[in-house]
């Protein structure tokens, strides 16, 4: 689980986002602005990290107004995004892990 980063941000976070080239769909940090809360965020986000969930909604696949629409809705004072770093192979390939892995072990 080393490759999953789990932060809370207040809104404006900050983060570009572009979608993933592809059949796989997904978003991931393009860019990360430097007047959003995500520039001071511990643990520190990179460029390419692929954002996997937002709050409790899995948004893994999701296109870009679906995943970005679910860290718009979220609600409260800060929102959970989950992020995986790594090869975009390893997050969408025939090894990804199954829904079920992510609702047990990161949501």
């Amino acid at each position: 689980m080393k490759n999953y980063l789990t932060i809370e941000l207040s809104k404006p976070m900050g983060i570009a986002f572009v979608e993933n080239e592809g059949e796989c769909g997904g978003i991931y940090v393009d860019d990360l602005l430097p007047d959003g809360s995500a520039a001071s965020a511990t643990p520190a986000l990179a460029r390419r990290d692929q954002l996997v969930a937002v709050d409790s909604q899995l948004v893994l696949g999701q296109d870009f107004d679906t995943a970005l629409g679910a860290i718009q809705n979220s609600g409260g004072q800060t929102t959970k995004l989950v992020f995986f770093r790594g090869p975009t192979s390893f997050l969408y390939g025939p090894t990804k892990a199954s829904a079920e892995w992510y609702q047990e072990n990161l949501l």
